[in-house]
């Protein structure tokens, strides 16, 4: 039990796996084969290798199609850095291996680059929904990692999104594309030269998908709620306002109020000139408490300090005019991706705000738990990451254990970001 305690218990973090095969001529010329293993890896030196079960997954093209789709698998007991996977040996060339087939190891599977390469064309031709998920997210932590660009994963996802015909797999897929100043996505590891052309390209790209999406498809409503996170041109405000006034449909697309709001969202987030009078307009159509919330998060939601320091000093102040549930809306939306430049401003305002929720005790938990993640500034730039980890050595102490472990995560997250933007892999294709 020793040994085991220390291993699973007292250990935290997963070891990584991934297969390194080589294919030769075999029998009658055919490719085949010749040498598997499995290689088990730790990022940490406190982290021991650890004794596992997990199947490896041959991944070729079906008979009838040009599907992906799985021709063998192998289960195998490992401990070691390295384990030969004799099973394998003499069966014909797969083209993708995957090391983690079905999700019953505990442990990161990381693509070769084989494999990566043949996915790259043919991601959307697995045939498993599953397998494929649990490509996408090997691949997504793959980049978290720094052991795969930004860039090559966008592209990864331009090429294979559209293909997707699972509603919830493509929320997923697309929620890695889009996301604030404190939640990992793509764009928020890209460089910074890189960010204009990606959320162009992003714009253009989702507009079209929703253009083509069947109408009335569940996959049309995914489609239409990821423009409205994504638009951000002068075209899209005018697009977005023409739907709004009924002179412009979508086909299909039963423009209710909860859509309405994620236009009206829209235009905020955008900086459109008649965003206020929209909110407010939209807040009278919607009279309740969901109106109060989706009013509060569009307001916060602009690009304008001003609006969004008078929902922060209204989230510090003790007895404030608005609701908990209100306050925690405007702060879930109050800093997209493309207002980093505003979200820097902030960075003493927003820790100084945790040394004060914090000192409140109970009283401000609820706000406080949202506070410190949605307000939370983590810029992928050292000097955050080094303010962040002098705040934590100097206040930490005082704050409550959720709070100091969520600050902690978010650092931790720009230094996995920072990592990985110092770590690139070349594109194969331009971006644009």
């Amino acid at each position: 039990l020793g040994r085991w305690q220390r291993t699973w218990i007292q250990t935290e973090g997963l070891n990584h796996v991934q297969v390194a095969w080589e294919c030769g001529a075999g029998p009658g010329g055919k490719q085949v084969i010749q040498s598997m293993t499995l290689l088990q890896r730790s990022d940490s030196t406190a982290r021991p290798l650890r004794k596992h079960q997990t199947k490896i997954a041959l991944l070729g093209q079906a008979t009838d199609s040009d599907h992906l789709v799985v021709k063998n698998k192998f289960s195998l007991t490992y401990e070691n850095s390295e384990t030969p996977v004799k099973d394998a040996i003499g069966e014909p060339c797969p083209s993708a291996v995957f090391p983690n087939f079905g999700d019953e190891d505990y442990a990161r599977a990381v693509l070769d680059e084989r494999s990566l390469k043949r996915l790259e064309k043919s991601l959307s031709h697995v045939e498993d929904p599953l397998l494929r998920a649990m490509i996408w997210d090997s691949l997504w932590q793959q980049l978290v990692e720094g052991e795969l660009a930004a860039s090559r994963f966008a592209e990864l996802v331009f090429r294979h999104a559209s293909q997707e015909t699972h509603p919830a797999s493509l929320q997923e897929i697309l929620s890695f594309l889009r996301g604030g100043v404190a939640r990992t996505s793509v764009a928020r590891h890209l460089k910074d030269s890189e960010r204009g052309p990606f959320f162009a390209k992003l714009e253009r790209w989702s507009m079209k998908e929703l253009e083509s999406a069947k109408a009335g498809s569940d996959l049309q409503l995914v489609w239409f709620e990821f423009v409205t996170q994504a638009a951000n041109s002068k075209s899209s405000r005018r697009w977005a306002r023409e739907l709004l006034d009924g002179k412009r449909k979508i086909q299909g697309l039963d423009l209710d109020v909860e859509r309405r709001w994620q236009l009206v969202t829209l235009l905020s987030r955008s900086g459109d000139s008649e965003a206020a009078a929209r909110i407010a307009a939209q807040k009278e159509a919607d009279p309740g408490d969901r109106g109060e919330k989706k009013a509060a998060a569009a307001s916060a939601i602009a690009p304008d300090l001003e609006i969004k320091q008078k929902w922060l000093a209204e989230v510090l102040a003790e007895k404030p005019p608005s609701s908990p549930a209100t306050l925690k809306a405007a702060l879930r939306g109050l800093w997209p991706l493309e207002q980093e430049e505003l979200a820097q401003e902030e960075v003493a305002s927003y820790l100084l705000g945790l040394t004060s929720l914090s000192s409140r005790g109970a009283e401000a938990e609820e706000v406080l738990s949202t506070y410190a993640w949605a307000a939370m500034p983590a810029l992928c730039k050292p000097a955050i990451a080094h303010r962040f980890h002098h705040f934590l050595e100097q206040e930490g102490a005082g704050l409550s254990v959720s709070t100091r472990r969520t600050l902690m995560e978010g650092l931790q997250g720009i230094e996995r970001c920072l990592k990985a933007r110092s770590e690139r892999i070349p594109l194969e294709e331009p971006l644009i």
